[in-house]
C-alpha cells in the first residue's frame, strides 16, 4: 500500500472504510471500481502515512465533507464525549471548533485548566474527533491533570487522523501504561518514534517494579537500554530493581 501511494499518489483515491476506524480504502482512480485495497494508516511507511493524513486534513481544512465523513466510527454520529461538568459550567458556545481549540489552547497556556478542558472537549465533539482538537485535550488530560482514564475514554470518538497521529498515540500510550494496561500501551506505541515513546517505556518499567515483578522489570529495562533510553533515566529504575531483588531473595 505504501508503494501504491508513493508511485501513484495523485491518482489514488483515499476513503475511510466504514466501521473500521484507522483504516483507509485505496483505489487507483483509473482502475475499475470494486478493485481496491485497504491499509491501516498507522502501519504505512512514514511518507505514505503523511500523504494520507495530508489528504484527510486538507479536506477538513476546506470544510469539505468527504465521502468517508459519515462512515467514521461505524456510522455512529451520536458517539461523542458527552456532556461533562466542565462543559456545563462553561456553557454553550456558538464558536466554530477551530476557534474553540484556539481559545482552549490560550486557556491552557494561562493554566486555566477548567476552561481549557471545557473548550477542548466541545471542540473534539464538534470536529468529529480531529487530531488538531484531540491533541491539546490529550496534552491537558495526560500531561497536566494526569487524568489518564479520561484520556482513554476519548478513544471511541477519535477520527482516523487522530488515531494515526504520533503525538496523540504517544499520549494515549502513556495513559494506558500508567493505568496498568501494557498491551494497550504497546498498541498505541506502534509507529511512534523513540523520543516520544520514552515516557511510556519508563512508565511501564516503573509500574512493573511497583507490582514487584522482578523478571518482567528486568526484561523491560534491558529493552529500554536496547532502545537507547537515557542511562540517567534508567539508573533510578535499575537501583529499584536491585533493591527489589535483594528484598525478594532475603
Amino acid at each position: 500500500q505504501s508503494l501504491l501511494l508513493r508511485r501513484f499518489g495523485p491518482e489514488v483515491e483515499i476513503a475511510i472504510e466504514a466501521g473500521q476506524v484507522g483504516i483507509v480504502r485505496l483505489r487507483h482512480r483509473y482502475v475499475e471500481r470494486g478493485h481496491a485495497c485497504h491499509a491501516v494508516i498507522a502501519d504505512l511507511d512514514e511518507d505514505a502515512r503523511a500523504d494520507v493524513q495530508r489528504h484527510l486534513d486538507t479536506a477538513i481544512a476546506k470544510h469539505e465533507k468527504p465521502a468517508w465523513a459519515d462512515a467514521r466510527l461505524g456510522e455512529q454520529p451520536s458517539m461523542t464525549i458527552g456532556s461533562t461538568p466542565q462543559m456545563e459550567r462553561r456553557g454553550a458556545s456558538d464558536l466554530p471548533w477551530p476557534k474553540l481549540v484556539e481559545r482552549g489552547r490560550a486557556a491552557l497556556a494561562d493554566y486555566d485548566y477548567e476552561v481549557a478542558r471545557a473548550d477542548l472537549e466541545h471542540a473534539v465533539n464538534l470536529s468529529g474527533g480531529q487530531a488538531v482538537a484531540v491533541l491539546p485535550l490529550c496534552e491537558l488530560l495526560v500531561e497536566n491533570l494526569a487524568a489518564d482514564a479520561d484520556a482513554l475514554r476519548l478513544v471511541p470518538v477519535l477520527s482516523a487522523t487522530a488515531q494515526a497521529d504520533s503525538a496523540v498515540r504517544a499520549l494515549l500510550a502513556l495513559a494506558a501504561a500508567r493505568s496498568g494496561d501494557p498491551t494497550e500501551a504497546e498498541r498505541w506505541l506502534h509507529g511512534v518514534d523513540d523520543a516520544r515513546a520514552t515516557p511510556t517505556r519508563l512508565a511501564l518499567i516503573a509500574r512493573t517494579l511497583r507490582e514487584g515483578n522482578v523478571e518482567a522489570a528486568a526484561v523491560l529495562l534491558e529493552q529500554g537500554r536496547a532502545a537507547g533510553l537515557s542511562p540517567s533515566d534508567l539508573l533510578p529504575l535499575t537501583e529499584q530493581l536491585q533493591t527489589l531483588r535483594r528484598t525478594t531473595d532475603s
